[in-house]
């Protein structure tokens, strides 16, 4: 009789900072995603800027080409940004808080804000790290 055996190693991801590491796989097969979190915001200085160039009140925000939402500069922050704030329960005050999908623990994007005529007023490279609160002001 002859017995054949094989000594396989589970593949996954192996990256604790992951949204799917797993604990039980041996190899990491490249799988990995992770997630970092971005605040786009408008604070006070900015929202007077915005409005003495009259600028509508609601601009539309992007990240790499791909809208994520309109944001109401009126609505700005009274403090520094924090992505740890839930901003539904405090009056008038409304950022963007996006998750970004990413393949490694840390990405590059570019953050465009449009007015209601689709013209530029103001884009960013923002670093999206694993665990970070990366913030732009629009």
């Amino acid at each position: 009789m002859i017995l054949f055996s094989s000594a396989c190693k589970s593949s996954g991801c192996t990256d604790e900072l992951a949204e799917n590491f797993d604990s039980d796989v041996e190899l990491d097969d490249g799988s990995c995603e992770f997630k970092g979190d971005v605040i786009v915001y408008s604070d006070e200085e900015r929202t007077l800027e915005l409005y003495d160039q009259g600028v509508n009140a609601e601009v539309t925000v992007s990240v790499n080409d791909s809208v994520i939402g309109k944001l109401n500069y009126y609505n700005h922050i009274k403090s520094d940004p924090d992505c740890d704030i839930d901003y539904s329960t405090l009056t008038n005050q409304a950022p963007i808080i996006y998750t970004h999908n990413m393949g490694s623990t840390s990405e590059n994007i570019s953050i465009r804000i449009e007015d209601s005529n689709g013209d530029k007023i103001s884009s960013s490279s923002v670093k999206v790290e694993v665990g970070e609160c990366a913030t732009m002001r629009i």
